[in-house]
């Protein structure tokens, strides 16, 4: 079992991480030149600062319930003992990590659109760089799978 030469193909992580780097870039441009032309929907409420305060508690909220949730896919990750199997379980895992960058990225563009609160873009911002972290390299493939022996296919 061991003899087994271990490769991944890069080209489709890229191919992923590049839509959704893409993707995500053009959001948060796109947000940010419309909010500083003055295009944004000013909600009025009654307390502003109050519902800001709730919004943020929540996406924090669900920041440590995502991470949480990739600890035990981490884990669930790690127990697999054939490589094909981790390799295909690791395939859903970062298309997870990429879609939760998304999605996160696209809320908080949202949230500054309709607040026009800068505190909203440093979310984005953070959102962004997560992505960027993210980008699928050699080093961060060996450790998630917890292998030394991999080959990678450019």
């Amino acid at each position: 079992m061991d003899n087994l030469v271990k490769t991944v193909d890069m080209k489709g992580y890229r191919r992923i991480y590049l839509s959704f780097l893409s993707i995500m870039t053009v959001m948060a441009v796109a947000v940010f030149v419309l909010v500083q032309m003055g295009i944004y929907i000013r909600l009025e409420l009654a307390d502003p600062d109050w519902i800001i305060n709730i919004l943020l508690f929540g996406m924090v909220a669900l920041a440590f319930l995502y991470g949480y949730y990739l600890r035990k896919l981490k884990i669930k990750l790690l127990s697999i003992p054939d490589f094909e199997d981790k390799l295909a379980f690791h395939r859903k895992y970062f298309r997870i990590k990429m879609w939760w960058n998304l999605l996160s990225g696209t809320t908080s563009c949202l949230l500054y659109l309709l607040t026009a609160n800068r505190f909203f873009f440093w979310f984005v911002l953070f959102d962004l760089l997560g992505l960027l972290l993210s980008a699928p390299k050699p080093f961060f493939f060996r450790r998630e799978l917890n292998d030394d022996d991999i080959i990678f296919l450019q």
